[in-house]
């Protein structure tokens, strides 16, 4: 029943139906603590809080001194503790929402048990969507291109500057060797 409640949780924040009226129902009919499991999911990387990972070094540490904790570390470190200390309700403060945002981890995780909870799903009268799956393999591959795309561009970008390198080495040999030729004329007009 832990993974059901865990990845009825991923299927609600992957679909954006997380924090709506139905998903606290549905929350609530399965009796599943959904702070426990916004936790857990944090803890096992298989969500992150959207805007926490792109705040600044100086905010994370702005919302550990408020809170008197440690405010050391790179920003890993500091994600990870204001994620442990504090609050959903504060961390609305500084980033205003609470948006969640599945991780690669997490999309595998619900793929890899989308069927069976939309078995238990269907058998308890719910709605099931046959798309489910289907949405997440396409997220993942959407996001396995972007990648691909991202070390592609990585890749091109390196081949770009191995050509200005030929490039420039090229112009200078080009340079030496017609300052030589130079210097041979004008040795050759001056024996003569």
């Amino acid at each position: 029943m832990e993974n059901f409640n865990m990845v009825l949780l991923l299927k609600l924040i992957n679909e954006m139906e997380y924090d709506t009226e139905a998903s606290k129902l549905l929350l609530s009919k399965y009796e599943i603590d959904e702070k426990k499991y916004l936790k857990i999911g944090l803890k096992e990387d298989y969500i992150k809080i959207y805007d926490i990972q792109q705040g600044t070094v100086k905010q994370l540490k702005e919302i550990l001194k408020s809170a008197g904790l440690v405010q050391t570390g790179n920003k890993e470190a500091l994600i990870q503790r204001v994620i442990d200390n504090i609050s959903e309700k504060e961390l609305k403060k500084y980033f205003g929402n609470d948006k969640y945002k599945l991780t690669p981890l997490g999309r595998k995780f619900l793929k890899d048990n989308i069927e069976e909870l939309e078995e238990i799903l269907s058998e308890n009268g719910e709605k099931k969507k046959e798309e489910s799956k289907e949405e997440i393999i396409k997220d993942t591959r959407i996001e396995e291109n972007i990648n691909r795309n991202i070390e592609k561009e990585k890749i091109m970008e390196k081949d770009k500057v191995k050509v200005l390198e030929h490039k420039d080495k090229f112009a200078k040999n080009y340079l030496v060797t017609g300052i030589i030729i130079i210097l041979v004329v004008v040795c050759i007009n001056i024996f003569l």
